[in-house]
């Protein structure tokens, strides 16, 4: 099994929901877990066991829609069987668009978006911590 997962944001973000990186892996052993982050912040998951991959976007990328759209190309080759999308933004939610053989697309519930997900997570209600919300991801 291959899975990848998508939160390409800010450090602290980031960190946080390496928690389900880490659960997915503990559930599945020998699935194959890929890990998008900006560039700056991949380093710090380079040596993590729980991950097989750590795909890092540089500023470059970020900036520029063609290097963009040819980097989510590139990854999404990989045919991966679940793909969870945390951030659920339009430029992160390419990466379910593009992984159309996916089983399990995963998204946050948001208005007019999300129509490249098989399964949309409602935002949480009452007060949560951020690691358990992104652990609701993982429902499906």
């Amino acid at each position: 099994m291959k899975i990848l997962v998508v939160r390409f944001k800010q450090i602290g973000d980031a960190i946080l929901s390496s928690v389900i990186c880490k659960s997915l892996k503990e559930t599945y052993p020998d699935a194959k877990i890929d890990y998008v982050l900006y560039d700056y912040v991949a380093p710090l998951f380079e040596h993590q066991t729980y991950l097989n991959k750590v795909i890092s976007i540089s500023k470059a990328e970020q900036k520029n829609p063609f290097k963009y759209l040819k980097k989510v190309w590139s990854v999404t080759r990989e045919d991966y069987d679940i793909v969870i999308d945390i951030m659920s933004t339009p430029k992160s939610e390419l990466f379910t668009l593009f992984s159309k053989n996916a089983k399990y697309r995963i998204g946050r519930m948001k208005p007019k978006r999300g129509y490249s997900y098989t399964h949309k997570i409602p935002e949480p209600s009452n007060a949560f911590d951020k690691a358990e919300k992104f652990l609701k991801m993982l429902e499906p």
